[in-house]
């Protein structure tokens, strides 16, 4: 309860979110913070970002510190684009990054999966798509 209590006061929070997660993370896989992201976060007024650390598991501080420090740096300094120029920074950030660095996922969502044997994560369970 308390776990989608704080989760459900996010979209009315006023300070500004960086979310970044751990792809390798085998504690709490990816589709979790994709869940957390499109319900909550993706469509705040306030300023929010969604980071995949490719090489990261379960604390992205620990194990990729230089690269959670830069994407607090650029949401603390403004960088992180708005809607509107969304695009162009992500061609630019995808031309510049390497391999081990910040995955920017953007704000796309995807509002219904509709092609057969699709599964969607919800926390009450999976639905496929028939």
């Amino acid at each position: 309860m308390r776990e989608t209590r704080w989760l459900e006061n996010l979209p009315r929070s006023p300070v500004p979110v960086a979310y970044l997660w751990g792809l390798t993370d085998s504690i709490n896989p990816v589709r979790i913070p994709i869940h957390v992201w499109n319900t909550y976060l993706n469509d705040r007024e306030v300023e929010s970002s969604f980071w995949i650390l490719p090489t990261a598991d379960h604390y992205p501080q620990r194990d990729r510190p230089e690269e959670v420090a830069r994407v607090v740096r650029m949401a603390l300094t403004g960088q992180i684009p708005n809607r509107e120029s969304e695009s162009a920074f992500m061609r630019r950030y995808a031309g510049s990054r390497s391999a081990d660095d910040a995955v920017y996922v953007g704000r796309s969502t995807i509002a219904e999966l509709d092609f057969p044997s699709s599964i969607e994560y919800t926390p009450s369970g999976y639905r496929t798509v028939n």
